[in-house]
């Protein structure tokens, strides 16, 4: 650049290089931008003395045009001298060829121009906004000024590399949002048996007994094999099983490369039989969520740094540590301090690691044999925060996941069939369902095959040759390990309802967030039933709404844990505090502030500590707002004699939230303090006498004769 241009002594027109092939017609051209660039000759009878040249052509760049910036290229680092440092950038803001920033669209005919464009200020209510900033001049109240806007947060400095603005496309993240979200980089992977919901980890049908006893089967006695016979039988220890077993599963992550390997892929190797096994016990009688065998759950050690001097989390045997900023609980952690934690795609729960007694141990039983081993840990488990939602009875979530279960099962049967065309039996759908009618198994069936009634494939369910059986991954995705969970708590819990008494109607589920009516009038045992708790968890997390944490849903039953029952954000009060306290009737009396003169309104403001020349600047209804706002806040505070002239609600929205939040740090901190606590405590302390449960007896023999002979009690002390 540079090289070859013609240089003109004016340096203000510059000639393009096809022009200067013709002389002649570039000696036309440069004539006509000579007249057009001499402001002096142009008009004649002017002053003459003004000889400044204008150029129409953009501004040129001296340095790129005759300066030498060849020589400050970097061509090879190691042959040359010196390297150049880089200029430094320098922008004249009166440059009118730069734009600094985007000017404001104003039309010019609405705006004078010897006029600024007017700074808009909106001033609502001018009068509460007066008295309120007397009132803090004053000292008396200290009042934020909710009209002001606040300032903009400052940004901090991003790197000027990121030229991406992921700042823009980042979803939203709040305190709260972020405790219903999975810490930590890795994902949670389940077995191979689980994830394919093979029974009998995933059971396609329960019935009452099953879900009475869900979680807690008890122990059968063996109808064949070894331990069907009575007789000593031979305990093998499992200490050389399992060295044998974590030295095999070594060599294969060696011949792998190193790194994380995968072992959980057949059903054996879900044994107890090897590995490190750790024994975690729920402190409540019915958790909201509970794994199927087979699922992946994390310990995490969430730990939150000092401000000062961080000396690092505390060195525990199992888990991975994640700093947390905000508290992914109820509760916030202190600084400097550690909590275990239970983590998976269905809920988050703190532990507490306890030592394990000597005497204690593990026994394993199969059809054949007995085996014996150690235990590693033992742990209890806090209260659950689910972070998956529980599906209603009968809700659109549950029949969807009751097609869709029933649709993979159809497909997985398919893929098992070796005959070309696939096929499979009615039959082989109905053992496994035997709640479905023959119907909707058959609405599911015609999706995908047909029913043959003639020929060689008579009373079969071929597919059809135009349909494609979906994928492995395909058929995943369909129905989660998670969702399984989820509706088998539901049923559970549908069925402990049904056997205290309740039906269809009381069991209902409302389907909409802000049905608080309904919410008021259901049963205890109704409200904390896990699609309950868990939805209200869930959206008092999102900000919806507020937790009750003490109530019926407390599974301690001794206020050591929460009640995850829907609260309305805004404070409420009961019928028997509205009832308790008496209505107060305000037109009329002398509480009426319409009928304070403004004598006795200065008064009391003087009363109040208000200087007097604030007092003068006010009109009559500023003195009035003074008032009021004063002995609302008096009252607020608790002081006596001074809800005479108060108004507004006891306590606002921001108090009734803070006193929110320190009742959910009192109950954590407590929870806390009560499970990790390692003193024992026995339940055989209080004995009851024989002759205090004899009478009971008695008492209880003579009400049933009561009953059913319909006599009273002086005629039974008569027979006797």
């Amino acid at each position: 650049p540079g090289k070859g241009v013609p240089q003109f002594t004016g340096g203000n027109v510059r000639l393009s290089t096809i022009q200067m092939n013709n002389p002649s017609s570039s000696t036309n051209k440069q004539n006509k931008a000579h007249m057009l660039l001499n402001k002096g000759q142009s008009r004649p009878g002017e002053d003459s003395a003004d000889d400044t040249w204008y150029s129409i052509f953009p501004v040129e760049n001296e340095e790129l045009v005759y300066g030498v910036w060849e020589n400050e290229v970097i061509w090879d680092a190691e042959a040359m001298t010196s390297i150049p440092k880089p200029k430094i950038l320098t922008l004249d803001p009166n440059d009118e060829n730069i734009i600094l920033g985007i000017p404001n669209d104003v039309d010019p005919a609405k705006q004078r121009l010897d006029s600024t464009t007017p700074v808009k200020v909106k001033i609502p209510h001018p009068h509460v906004k007066k008295s309120k900033i007397l009132l803090g001049k004053a000292g008396v109240i200290n009042v934020l000024e909710e009209d002001t806007p606040l300032p903009p947060p400052k940004s901090p400095d991003r790197d000027p590399f990121n030229v991406s603005n992921d700042s823009y496309y980042m979803p939203k993240s709040s305190e709260t949002s972020l405790r219903l979200k999975v810490g930590g980089g890795n994902l949670i992977q389940h077995s191979t048996p689980v994830v394919e919901l093979r029974v009998p980890f995933v059971q396609t049908f329960m019935g009452p007994m099953r879900l009475r006893n869900f979680h807690r089967p008890p122990m059968k006695r063996f109808s064949h094999g070894a331990l069907a016979h009575p007789g000593p039988h031979v305990v093998t220890p499992l200490l050389k099983h399992i060295k044998k077993k974590a030295k095999q599963r070594e060599q294969e992550r060696a011949a792998s490369g190193g790194g994380d390997v995968f072992f959980m892929r057949t059903a054996e190797d879900l044994t107890g039989r090897d590995g490190d096994l750790i024994l975690i016990e729920f402190g409540e009688e019915h958790p909201p969520l509970i794994n199927q065998v087979g699922m992946c759950t994390k310990i995490k050690n969430y730990y939150k740094r000092k401000a000062g001097k961080d000396p690092g989390p505390q060195e525990y045997k199992y888990g991975e540590v994640a700093y947390a900023h905000t508290s992914p609980f109820l509760g916030v952690l202190p600084p400097g301090r550690s909590i275990q934690a239970l983590e998976n795609n269905m809920y988050r729960s703190p532990i507490y690691e306890h030592k394990i007694p000597e005497t204690d141990f593990l026994v394993i039983r199969t059809r054949h044999q007995y085996f014996i081993r150690e235990l590693d840990s033992l742990f209890v488990a806090g209260q659950l925060c689910p972070l998956y939602e529980v599906p209603g009875p009968n809700s659109k979530r549950a029949n969807n996941f009751v097609r869709d279960f029933l649709q993979v099962f159809i497909y997985r049967l398919f893929w098992k069939s070796r005959d070309i065309p696939r096929k499979i039996k009615m039959d082989d759908i109905k053992k496994a369902f035997p709640s479905h009618s023959e119907s909707s198994i058959r609405k599911r069936l015609k999706l995908c095959a047909d029913f043959k009634r003639t020929g060689m494939d008579s009373n079969w369910w071929v597919i059809k040759p135009d349909f494609r059986l979906p994928t492995e991954e395909e058929i995943r995705a369909m129905v989660s390990p998670e969702q399984c969970c989820a509706y088998f708590s539901m049923i559970a819990a549908e069925q402990r309802l049904k056997d205290a008494g309740y039906g269809e109607k009381f069991i209902f589920t409302p389907q909409e967030d802000d049905d608080e009516e309904l919410q008021l009038k259901m049963d205890d045992e109704v409200k904390v039933a896990p699609w309950n708790t868990t939805r209200a968890y869930i959206q008092a997390m999102k900000g919806k709404c507020l937790l009750q944490l003490t109530g019926p849903a407390d599974p301690t039953g001794c206020g050591e844990g929460f009640s995850y029952v829907r609260m309305p954000n805004k404070p409420t009060q009961s019928k028997e505090e509205q009832e308790a306290q008496p209505k107060r009737t305000v037109t009329g009396t002398d509480a009426d502030l319409r009928r304070l003169s403004l004598n006795n309104a200065k008064a009391l403001l003087r009363k109040f500590g208000v200087p007097e020349e604030e007092i003068k600047k006010l009109s009559r209804w500023e003195v009035i707002d003074v008032v009021r706002t004063l002995s609302t806040e008096k009252a607020k505070a608790g002081e006596e004699g001074m809800t005479k002239f108060s108004r507004g609600n006891r306590f606002s929205i921001a108090e009734h939230q803070e006193r929110y939040k320190e009742e959910c740090q009192r109950i954590f901190d407590l929870q806390n303090r009560v499970l990790s606590s390692y003193e024992v405590l026995s339940t055989d302390e209080g004995e009851s006498s024989d002759e205090d449960s004899s009478d009971i007896e008695e008492m209880g023999k003579n009400i049933e004769n009561m009953l059913a002979n319909k006599k009273t009690s002086t005629q039974l002390s008569l027979e006797k």
